[in-house]
Formats: C-alpha cells, sequence, structure tokens
C-alpha cells in the first residue's frame, strides 16, 4: 500500500504540522520529497534520513506539547509517546524494553521571518520516527548473506529496509558491501574487501 503524502496545509498551528509531518515521514518516494516540504529550504537541504528509526506505537497515543515564543515567529513542539522498537543505521530491528518513552522536540519557524508566513520546520531529531502501522507498510525483512569462516556455506543476516520503488536495489548492495550487522560479524566474512565502494 502506498501513502499518498498530503503534504502541509495552509495556516496549520506548530502541533498539526508535526501531527502531519509524522504522518508524511512514511513516504520514501523521491528521497523523502513529502517530509522535506515541512522543512525550511536550508533544513530541508541539509537534512539526512538514513539514520536509525525510532518506532511508536500509534499516532492517536503521541502526545504533544508546543510552546510559540512571544514574538510568534518561532516555536517548538515536545513529542512523547511509547516507543515500541528501533531499526538501527545497520537494518536491525531491535524491541524496544516495557516502558521505554520516545521523547522529541522540533523547533519551528515562521517562513521568511514573516509573522504571516506558513510554520515550517527548522530543526528535527537525527533519527526517523514512524508510527508501527508505517514501518509494517514500508519495510520489509531482508536477509543478506555472508560466508562461515570456512568458506563453505552462507549465512542469513535479516536487516530491515524501506522498500521504496525507487532505491531498494542500492540500498541492499549498500548494505552487503558495509558488512554484516555487529552482532554477526564475528562469525562470517565478507566477499568484498575493505573499503569497497558500491
Amino acid at each position: 500500500v502506498r501513502l499518498l503524502p498530503a503534504g502541509p496545509q495552509p495556516g496549520v498551528e506548530p502541533e498539526g504540522l508535526i501531527d502531519g509531518f509524522l504522518k508524511d515521514l512514511g513516504s520514501f518516494e523521491e528521497d523523502h520529497k513529502a517530509a522535506r516540504s515541512y522543512m525550511l529550504p536550508e533544513q530541508s537541504e541539509e537534512w539526512t534520513p538514513d539514520a536509525a528509526v525510532r518506532v511508536f506505537s500509534d499516532l492517536d497515543a503521541v502526545d504533544m506539547d508546543s510552546e510559540v515564543s512571544s514574538d510568534g515567529l518561532s516555536a517548538t513542539v515536545r513529542i512523547r509517546s511509547n516507543e515500541i522498537a528501533s531499526i538501527d543505521e545497520s537494518g536491525k530491528y531491535v524491541p524496544a524494553e516495557t516502558g521505554t518513552m520516545l521523547e522529541e522536540t522540533f523547533t519551528l519557524a515562521k517562513e521568511g521571518d514573516d509573522p504571516e508566513g506558513e510554520w515550517r520546520i527548522q530543526d528535527l531529531p537525527d533519527e526517523i520516527i514512524l508510527s508501527q502501522l508505517d514501518v509494517e507498510r514500508t519495510y520489509r525483512p531482508f536477509n543478506l548473506y555472508f560466508f562461515n569462516p570456512a568458506g563453505t556455506a552462507l549465512v542469513p543476516d535479516p536487516v530491515y529496509l524501506p522498500v521504496s520503488t525507487d532505491q531498494l536495489a542500492e540500498r541492499l548492495l549498500r548494505k552487503l558491501i558495509g558488512g554484516p550487522t555487529d552482532w554477526l560479524a564475528p562469525a562470517v566474512l565478507s566477499a568484498f574487501p575493505e573499503g569497497t565502494a558500491p
């Protein structure tokens, strides 16, 4: 199922902007074009969303608290929810310990420092923050294979990757060349020489 992102809505308040951003963050098409539309242009250009993923249960279960500056040109939105899992940079899915909380802060600013401008994200967490539904819809488990130390058998290394039509093969190749996940690395060998680049 593909997500058809709505993008930021005109006149939306800070909490509404972050709510929409979290909904559209599950769209990986065109290098997160939908999520970038919620950001100020300089932040959109600098943002590199290849980091780890933090997974919360449901958007309806996210508590939001916002504070607008006295001049009305900047705001902070704090979100809080139960964290149910994470996907680290190597693609390993790790369930969170019971009671783990996801707490993040977003900094917003009015476009062009204009009180009549639209709210946009100026600063955001390094991790991608997705609901469990978004992870189920956009991520799939894939097995990368590495040789056992004797070179006589292949050992699977399961990783979770976003299934976007435009970059799946490239992501798989980068993960394979990058080597096994940390937990499997001591028990396997890669056929790629160290320093190989995709």
